[in-house]
């Protein structure tokens, strides 16, 4: 149960990520509409080459679909790094580590706002 969980949390993350519609995003990953909704919902699982060929659609390790739950929020924010990630290799490389400690300090600060609160 929790790999059709997992699933369905990876392919709701993606429809908000993409913001298409189920329509949209069931023709792009190449699978029925109504395949992709029963996923999302978490009421089947897909088959070992129906989750190769999501892997591979998603541009994700196929053990991201079969590993642990996370959350569409833990999904959303993991996106949000590896696009940050992007952003730091365009920094030159003097100022990256810089750039990663000033990260750590907003989120050290962000932490202590929401713990006083």
């Amino acid at each position: 149960m929790r790999i059709c969980n997992n699933i369905a949390n990876v392919i709701r993350a993606y429809k908000e990520l993409s913001r298409k519609s189920y329509a949209d995003c069931a023709k792009e990953l190449g699978i029925s509409c109504s395949a992709l909704k029963d996923y999302a919902a978490g009421r089947r699982s897909p088959r070992m080459d129906t989750l190769e060929h999501l892997s591979k659609k998603l541009g994700v390790d196929p053990s991201l679909l079969i590993s642990d739950s996370f959350t569409v929020n833990q999904l959303m924010v993991m996106n949000k790094l590896l696009e940050l990630l992007g952003y730091v290799q365009k920094i030159p490389p003097e100022y990256q580590e810089e750039f990663c400690s000033l990260c750590v300090r907003i989120i050290q600060i962000l932490s202590l706002s929401v713990d006083n609160a």
